[in-house]
């Protein structure tokens, strides 16, 4: 296993967003993931980018504004890390569930395992089971 590299306090501070310029500046200090329960130094995470075809390593930290994509809203709207916003869209995929179809915050508290600095492992029959209890 690799280990994972941990942000300095000056790589935290002068991490600028990246492409959530707007929405990492909004975001409180005191904020945590609603999915996964990490802060905002605990989402930065070290790796490979690839903006505008030029690859190099460094730090990432997305912010989502998370939704209900079914017009149903059956949760408001809601900011998440990246990560547990590519594990909703990752299982649906997987699952072939709908497109309009979202897990919500808590529900992907549920199947996302997560951990300081590092991507997010992912239970695909524990959602399979949030979604077929919702039906």
């Amino acid at each position: 296993m690799t280990s994972l590299r941990i942000p300095t306090d000056r790589e935290y501070r002068d991490y600028d967003g990246g492409h959530c310029k707007v929405l990492w500046s909004q975001t409180p200090e005191s904020w945590c993931c609603p999915g996964c329960g990490r802060n905002k130094r605990d989402i930065l995470r070290w790796t490979l980018r690839t903006p505008n075809g030029r690859r190099f390593r460094g730090w990432i930290a997305p912010l989502c504004k998370h939704h209900d994509h079914s017009g149903y809203n059956r949760f408001s709207e809601v900011i998440v890390c990246g990560d547990c916003n590519s594990a909703d869209a990752a299982v649906k995929r997987k699952l072939k569930l709908p497109s309009d179809w979202s897990f919500s915050a808590g529900e992907i508290r549920q199947f996302v395992k997560s951990i300081p600095h590092g991507k997010h492992t992912i239970d695909y029959q524990k959602a399979k089971d949030i979604y077929l209890s919702l039906q």
